[in-house]
């Protein structure tokens, strides 16, 4: 006597096993790409900020380029130059220590300065006394922060050099760069006979 076996009937869904599996697999599938879409975001953020806080350096560099090219004297103490012009006019270039701010984003550079440029109009010809009725004059203040710490400047007859650290952490050889302007006025008045 043979007793015949039925056939199962093929399997129509999947068991609770293969179900906690696969959630699993999307759960970690879903982890991963959070913290490299994090990543990417925290790093396309950061990039922003070099670029802005770059464009911000240059536009500096370009306006101090302008001051030294028509200044007479230059003197520079490290953390400031002065700039005198032959008109009378006296501009200063400080190199601060940038406030804290724990609202702002934070700089990529670690430790920041605030560079601020002020001009102080002089009366070229007229006696430094002056009535009391006479309104003080407010020098014009300029401001570019945050700037990577370490900016100084050295001044050395009609040339100006400025030392800015390096940004680039893979550049441990050189870890400061130097910017040399020359003042146009100082060059020409040495000329003369």
């Amino acid at each position: 006597m043979t007793i015949a076996r039925r056939a199962r009937p093929p399997r129509r869904g999947y068991l609770l096993f293969e179900t906690v599996l696969l959630l699993s697999i999307v759960g970690i599938f879903a982890i991963v790409a959070g913290k490299l879409l994090f990543t990417t975001m925290n790093a396309m953020a950061q990039t922003q900020r070099r670029e802005e806080i770059a464009r911000r350096f240059d536009l500096a560099i370009d306006q101090l380029r302008t001051d030294v090219w028509s200044a007479q004297r230059i003197e520079a103490d490290g953390q400031s130059t002065t700039l005198h012009e032959s008109h009378g006019q006296t501009v200063v270039w400080r190199a601060e220590p940038e406030p804290g701010d724990d609202a702002g984003a934070p700089n990529p550079f670690g430790a920041s300065i605030r560079l601020t440029r002020s001009v102080q109009r002089g009366s070229a010809g007229l006696s430094d006394a002056k009535p009391v009725t006479m309104p003080q004059i407010q020098p014009d203040v300029t401001r570019w922060e945050p700037l990577p710490a370490g900016i100084s400047f050295a001044a050395d007859g009609p040339t100006l050099t400025i030392h800015v650290p390096s940004t680039d952490d893979r550049i441990a050889s050189d870890p400061h760069s130097e910017i040399t302007m020359v003042s146009q006025l100082q060059l020409v008045a040495g000329r003369e006979p």
